[in-house]
């Protein structure tokens, strides 16, 4: 009685529903978590129903069909198909979508072992089933969160990678392969060391010192890549650590951004800048020269020399020249012309015929 007790607390406190069988599939035992998850009571199926009860007849077929091939003779679904390896001495270990009393399904995990007297005769089945109904959920949420992730991943307009600890790639994409010109397979052969220029490398260790001794979270950088073909990539760099639950670092997730383009335009900038400050200063020289004709100019009435700064007198021409940028050139307007040609006119003498 004590051994019966026992037993029938034990089957009560397990998270597991268990049922046994007669070696003709009749359930012998129905626990109290049977009970819970599938929806009938033990007076409803000890001594009347199989396990094939709670089972998918399509899911059944299934199986069956899948045990035949695997066994190589023909198993009939039902319970002989649920029972053919624990009669073989094998434990029979499968998942199955479970039909509860009111018609609503779960997913369980279901372990079948044969049941031996002294002689090693079958004298019943046990099954034993876990609900893995949340962790197949969780699953399913884990792999969609990861195909979200490699979606986003491969399909980044920015260059992404998974670097190691060490330093060298573990996963990259399309974008970081086309940025430095090397293939997946090139670039997970080697480490971005490799590819940094020198004189950005001390400052990116440093942050991934820094990184790892948890002193930041991440950091963002920018620093120059060697592409394969030898020319410098600008790139802007950011980079943060993957830790396990206990805080172990894993790897590192880097996003890379070429930024190339946008150096060169800064630098052309920054030229043009330049010599727009160039041509605004000589602009200003000149008008300051410009600005020293301005204003009174003492000249001559007689013979038009002008008087300079400082009480001598000089010609126009040479006041002019060192005031200015102006040089002279020598003509004769049309006025003066007239009164050159009148007076050669009036001084030559007339022929006579």
């Amino acid at each position: 009685m004590q051994k019966l007790t026992l037993q029938d607390a034990i089957l009560g406190a397990v998270n597991y529903a268990v049922i046994s069988t007669t070696p003709d599939g009749v359930i012998t035992t129905f626990n109290p978590t049977a009970e819970r998850w599938l929806g009938y009571t033990a007076a409803e199926v000890i001594g009347k129903a199989t396990p094939a009860l709670w089972r998918d007849p399509d899911e059944m077929a299934a199986f069956a069909k899948t045990l035949s091939r695997e066994l190589g003779r023909t198993i009939e679904p039902g319970f002989e198909s649920l029972v053919a390896k624990p009669r073989l001495g094998q434990v029979g270990e499968s998942e199955w979508t479970l039909i509860r009393k009111d018609g609503s399904r779960f997913l369980a995990t279901v372990s079948s072992t044969a049941l031996r007297d002294e002689a090693g005769i079958i004298t019943g089945f046990l099954g034993v089933i876990a609900d893995i109904t949340e962790r197949k959920r969780s699953e399913a949420r884990m792999r969609e969160s990861e195909e979200r992730f490699r979606k986003s991943f491969e399909d980044a307009p920015i260059g992404m990678a998974l670097v190691s600890l060490e330093g060298r790639w573990v996963r990259v994409n399309r974008v970081i392969c086309a940025m430095v010109g090397y293939s997946e397979a090139e670039l997970l052969a080697t480490d971005f060391q490799t590819l940094t220029h020198p004189d950005d490398l001390q400052l990116d260790l440093s942050f991934v010192r820094q990184l790892l001794a948890g002193e930041i979270r991440d950091f963002k950088m920018e620093k120059r890549y060697f592409h394969k073909q030898g020319q410098i990539v600008n790139v802007h760099l950011g980079v943060s650590l993957v830790r396990d639950d206990d805080g172990k670092p894993l790897y590192f997730i880097a996003q890379i951004q070429d930024i190339t383009e946008r150096k060169h335009a800064e630098a052309l900038r920054k030229q043009n800048e330049a010599e727009r400050e160039q041509l605004i200063e000589e602009l200003q020289t000149a008008l300051a020269e410009v600005k020293t004709l301005s204003g009174m100019i003492p000249i001559c009435g007689w013979c038009k020399n002008v008087r300079n700064d400082k009480g001598y007198w000089s010609t126009v021409e040479q006041y002019v020249r060192t005031h200015t940028k102006a040089t002279f050139t020598h003509g004769m307007c049309p006025d003066c012309a007239k009164q050159f040609e009148a007076g050669i006119l009036k001084d030559k003498p007339v022929k006579s015929n």
